[in-house]
């Protein structure tokens, strides 16, 4: 009798992450219902001012808008001007876009621990924290207000993006590897129509770890790279000049 205790306890265990992450999804959602429905302040009202200008003109970026520092290119409004075509109720429309800008970053941190070979369990209890509203900042300018939550799921889709062209294996899929450098360029050039931001916060840093990895002393008895050693910085210097090509057409 007690071999059947046992594996019960083993599958709860194993079902304990993925309880932990729905367990944050509905708290978190339920949150964000509240939150669309009395919670605002004037940097996200004129988020949803902007998305139902642009839905009116057709466009996603607009001449009759003062943007305060820089351009809304690839930003909240790409989900908030859509919904403003089909809904026209503003709560309905801020609580679909959060859920929907959430499930985003979900799916791009997703992606990365793919890319780090991180284990299901391992996933589930680190997006259950990345979906929880754990302090007022978070909360409410990246989780609610989703200004800054684009940004971070920029940064884990070009690391993401970065480790599968590192990772990756040149001599036996070279066309996989120029669709995936093709792809993380792209995504480097549109993170950065945003503005200076996603260079400071993850292009240049990973330009300045990609050149301490290059000098870094070889460990005793290790075998000589060679030009391998290169396959990390080469891919980062064109990320650089592709977001600071964005970054351009933003100024």
């Amino acid at each position: 009798m007690m071999p059947k205790p046992q594996g019960t306890a083993r599958c709860g265990l194993k079902m304990l992450p993925v309880l932990l992450f729905a367990l944050a999804l509905i708290l978190t959602w339920t949150s964000a219902w509240f939150v669309a429905h009395n919670l605002l302040d004037s940097d996200a009202s004129s988020e949803m001012v902007l998305a139902h200008l642009l839905a009116r003109q057709n466009q996603l970026l607009s001449a009759d808008w003062f943007y305060s520092n820089e351009l809304r290119a690839a930003q909240t409004q790409l989900i908030f001007t859509p919904l403003f075509k089909i809904l026209t109720d503003w709560h309905w429309v801020r609580f679909i876009g959060i859920v929907l800008l959430q499930t985003l970053l979900l799916l791009s941190y997703r992606y990365l621990c793919k890319r780090l070979k991180l284990s299901d369990r391992a996933f589930f209890l680190s997006a259950a924290i990345l979906m929880m509203p754990y302090s007022v900042g978070y909360g409410r300018i990246v989780l609610f207000h989703t200004y800054y939550l684009p940004y971070v799921a920029f940064v884990f889709l070009l690391l993401g993006l970065y480790l599968g062209v590192l990772h990756g294996d040149p001599a036996g899929k070279p066309v996989r590897r120029r669709v995936r450098i093709a792809l993380l360029l792209s995504v480097a050039f549109i993170a950065s129509l945003n503005g200076l931001r996603q260079l400071m916060v993850t292009l240049v840093p990973l330009l300045g770890a990609s050149v301490v990895l290059l000098f870094r002393p070889m460990q005793p008895g290790a075998q000589p790279q060679g030009a391998s050693r290169w396959r990390g910085i080469v891919p980062v210097l064109g990320v650089v000049l592709a977001g600071g090509c964005g970054y351009l057409v933003n100024t």
